[in-house]
């Protein structure tokens, strides 16, 4: 399933190219902006698939990367969502570093309480239409949807294989919104609601058990 949120550029007709193709491609084309949050959760409300894999439109997929995920969730059914490494590249495509992730469920849990350690352009994860994104985490959206996820009880983890190009637009959200010491003071204070949040949700767990 791919999504346009009233797209400016040729990309829907290009698009509806490779639909007529492949009758799995599902459009889906906003006629007015609706943001990326309601836009991913009206993928995320019709699609029927197993899994479900996010995609940002700068960043690149590479080979296989859907392959290794798909086997991953396959072999282990414990596994809700798994991420993977990345190759950060600039806006030409130019290689600038790599971020290297590891599999370990328990090491990305205790790390996620504290920060972001997904890459969220890179993961998959399982079609049980429980969760979906709050718009009020706009500038954090990706780390409140994990978190929730995390304080489900379900296990997340990342892949060692390279899995995507991660690119860094100087035209993305972070540098055209607002400037970087507003971000951060947002995205911080977003933080710190979703980690109220979480031990809200332990707190209940806990009586639930006694």
């Amino acid at each position: 399933m791919i999504r346009t949120d009233k797209s400016k550029d040729n990309s829907f007709k290009i698009l509806k190219k490779y639909a007529k193709k492949d009758k799995r491609i599902i459009l889906l084309n906003n006629e007015k902006n609706i943001g990326c949050v309601n836009t991913r959760n009206k993928g995320l409300r019709i699609a029927k698939g197993e899994y479900i894999a996010v995609m940002d439109p700068d960043d690149v997929c590479l080979k296989d990367r859907f392959k290794l995920q798909v086997d991953y969730l396959d072999k282990h059914s414990s596994i809700y969502v798994v991420g993977g490494s990345a190759i950060i590249i600039d806006e030409e495509g130019k290689k600038l570093g790599i971020v290297s992730k590891y599999d370990n469920y328990k090491k990305v849990g205790r790390k996620l309480r504290d920060f972001n350690c997904m890459l969220h352009t890179s993961i998959m994860h399982r079609n049980t239409r429980e969760f979906f994104y709050r718009e009020k985490f706009i500038i954090s959206d990706d780390y409140d949807f994990i978190l929730r996820i995390l304080s489900a009880n379900k296990k997340i983890t990342n892949l060692s294989e390279f899995l995507i190009k991660y690119r860094i637009n100087k035209g993305s959200f972070t540098f055209t919104k607002k400037n970087p010491e507003y971000f951060f003071k947002m995205a911080n204070k977003k933080i710190k609601l979703m980690k109220q949040e979480m031990k809200l949700q332990d707190l209940i767990s806990s009586k639930d058990q006694c």
